[in-house]
């Protein structure tokens, strides 16, 4: 295996750090922990820290954040060192550009047990992409260079470094700038000045971290990768703190890093292999699209209207229509794929959908609910007496039925479909 020719960060010998004023917040491996013992290992949750709660949990803005970055900066492959549970790989795939996506972690047990997560779920063969997506996860040392990877044009390391001794350290940022050396690089790592918010003096956030950093010691770190590798850098924060502690900055930092011309040739004799496969998928991709653009987008539109007003969040009882919001629609990945909001207003009032609306203000397409319509509640024959009590009894089985069902089920399924 890969890791047995790696120096795993939890059993290196630690080696002093050459950055200045780092020596005095830098952990050593009997460091308190601010977490509880029986906390998980693997947690690294802030919220549960006792100081200022988080809401996303910051490890969903780390990765809302990464996933947006790549968004604007369009690689078509990533590579994430220090995967851990895989968890990001779910904003990775939203990715629309991404061709492929390798997850690499040391700990070979927890990606067995997670591995399962990049297989692809019902939805993903509803919604089928555009593009193909090759996924795979990768059992290694982010120290070691994988030859596979050469060609890769994104990095991606979201709270990896902070758990590195200085030597590990140092051959991880040799490996990806030198020997991969990508387009971009996005990484995260704890703001060591915002821990004062949290109880008790101020410590480190884990029991693994070997060092935590100012933005001052963090930024002139990337300056220097900056100059000796010919890379150009953006500082960002994630998670912000009260408004009365803005000094501070956020929680954690990042760091976008984009390449400064082209690729230089690295001759490298051996075509290294030293990572193991552990898992991997291949996403289903849609057909070569023969319809007209305007003719797909209209079929998006209806499906995504047909699947929303089942939703109760658009109707009431009172009502014979639903009512839709124009911007829940553009929200919709396979829309917004298609068109930006301007575009889909004039194609909606070109189209002559029935626009209107709601109790909000907001503006809607107004989805008419049919006496059909699985909820049951609506019926045009009013004058059927006969049928009343057949009425009242599917009245109340479908809404049971939508309490259960589509409050559950449905609004389970709109937030994987909503971007």
């Amino acid at each position: 295996m890969a890791a047995n020719n790696c120096t795993s960060p939890r059993s290196s010998i630690e080696e002093p750090s050459e950055i200045d004023g780092l020596k005095s917040i830098t952990a050593f491996p009997t460091e308190e922990s601010p977490l509880d013992e029986k906390t998980s290992n693997k947690s690294e949750n802030e919220n549960n820290l006792g100081g200022p709660s988080f809401y996303p949990p910051l490890y969903i803005q780390r990765y809302t954040f990464v996933k947006e970055i790549l968004d604007t900066l369009q690689p078509d492959s990533v590579v994430d060192f220090g995967c851990s549970e895989c968890g990001i790989f779910r904003h990775l795939k939203e990715v629309i550009t991404l061709l492929r996506i390798s997850l690499v972690d040391i700990d070979l047990s927890t990606l067995e047990i997670n591995k399962c997560r990049i297989r692809p779920h019902c939805y993903d063969y509803l919604q089928k992409r555009k593009n193909p997506l090759h996924v795979q996860i990768f059992d290694g040392s982010a120290t070691k260079f994988d030859a596979k990877f050469r060609d890769y044009e994104a990095v991606t390391m979201v709270e990896f470094i902070e758990h590195l001794y200085d030597r590990d350290l140092k051959d991880v940022i040799t490996m990806i700038f030198e020997c991969i050396c990508p387009k971009f690089v996005v990484m995260t790592t704890p703001n060591y000045e915002f821990n004062q918010l949290f109880p008790g003096p101020p410590k480190f956030r884990h029991y693994d971290h070997k060092f935590e950093w100012t933005r001052a010691q963090f930024q002139t770190w990337c300056n220097d990768i900056c100059g000796k590798y010919r890379y150009d850098c953006k500082f960002h924060g994630i998670g912000d703190g009260p408004d009365d502690a803005q000094s501070l900055g956020s929680c954690s930092q990042a760091a976008v890093f984009t390449r400064i011309g082209d690729k230089p040739q690295i001759n490298l004799n051996v075509e290294q292999e030293t990572y193991s496969l552990v898992a991997e998928s291949l996403y289903p991709q849609r057909e070569s699209e023969q319809r007209e653009p305007e003719e797909v987008l209209a079929s998006e539109i209806d499906y995504v209207l047909s699947f929303m007003s089942k939703c109760t969040d658009f109707y009431n009882e009172e009502e014979t229509s639903a009512f839709i919001p124009i911007d829940k629609l553009i929200s919709f990945k396979s829309i917004k794929s298609l068109c930006d909001s301007d575009q889909l207003r004039e194609f909606l009032s070109k189209k002559n959908y029935d626009l209107s609306k709601n109790d909000k203000d907001e503006d809607c397409v107004c989805v008419e609910l049919y006496s059909g319509d699985s909820r049951g509640w609506y019926d045009d024959d009013e004058d059927d007496d006969d049928d009343q009590a057949t009425d009242e009894a599917r009245n109340t089985i479908s809404e049971s039925y939508n309490e259960e069902i589509v409050t559950g089920e449905i609004i389970n399924k709109l937030e994987e479909m909503w971007d």
